[in-house]
């Protein structure tokens, strides 16, 4: 039910000749391909970093924090969480460029759709709207996962430790 509805949404973005299903598919593995990207590049620096403020107290048999460690300030990794927007902006281009190129497809053409008075604007509607919009949810998915970055950052990371 839940990806009908997607689909039905979606539908109404994209030119009449583009497949919704096979699209929001493709856009589900983008998402979700980028967000596990920047959580593992997060994951994987962060307990690198984390790490090295512990030493292994062989007398006591536990980790014990390093005298004076510091971790890395927050600036260092909020790059996971920001390339995604670029990633993110990549994705939206070529698919513009995509939906643009479809509409040499089929019937349509791109000669009738810009010498129409009124063919420009649908033109470019179908051609930016579900990019655009794609571009926002990326960017509300990049900046949830920069509160949830400084968050796991600020509070794992023992208080003598930050930086500030």
């Amino acid at each position: 039910m839940k990806i009908s509805c997607m689909q039905g949404r979606i539908e109404s973005l994209l030119p009449p000749n583009v497949d919704p299903g096979s699209t929001l598919s493709s856009l589900n593995g983008a998402f979700i391909g980028g967000l596990t990207g920047s959580m593992l590049w997060f994951v994987t620096k962060y307990s690198r970093d984390y790490q090295a403020l512990f030493t292994y107290d062989s007398v006591l048999r536990k980790k014990t924090l390093v005298a004076g460690a510091r971790i890395a300030p927050f600036t260092d990794y909020e790059g996971c969480a920001l390339w995604l927007l670029v990633y993110f902006a990549i994705i939206a281009a070529v698919w513009a460029v995509l939906l643009y190129v479809s509409f040499s497809r089929g019937s349509r053409s791109l000669y009738l759709m810009r010498r129409l008075p009124e063919g420009r604007k649908p033109l470019f509607a179908y051609v930016l709207r579900a990019p655009v919009r794609y571009m926002v949810y990326g960017a509300m998915l990049c900046a949830v996962l920069l509160g949830v970055y400084y968050i796991i950052w600020r509070f794992i990371t023992p208080e003598s430790c930050l930086p500030f």
